[in-house]
């Protein structure tokens, strides 16, 4: 299993970048279905709109992506949109290092 996550600034450009993923799908149905996921799940910026779809096959991913498109309910398509700006700062502590001071 696979998952394809892609993101928009809006709704209709997700689904226009939707709507070309189905049709490269259909251009190059022998490409891995692994690699167009990698490729698009950490070269692109992680913007408001987001789509998560679930796949185990081309034709899978082509189906889900229609279903995507014309609003129609899927099994493993996932969309939302991030409704806060404010992202939490992350810190990390490693613990375990031992004083950083005499005493």
């Amino acid at each position: 299993m696979h998952i394809l996550s892609l993101s928009a600034k809006t709704e209709e450009a997700l689904l226009e970048l939707a709507s070309r993923y189905e049709n490269h799908l259909a251009d190059h149905p022998a490409q891995s279905v692994a690699d167009i996921c990698f490729s698009a799940n950490t070269g692109q910026s992680h913007l408001n709109h987001r789509l998560a779809i679930i796949a185990n096959s081309s034709d899978t991913l082509r189906q889900q992506l229609a279903a995507f498109a014309t609003a129609k309910e899927a099994v493993n398509v996932l969309y939302g949109k991030v409704q806060s700006q404010n992202c939490p700062k992350i810190a990390f502590l490693f613990t375990g290092q031992g004083s950083q001071y005499v005493g």
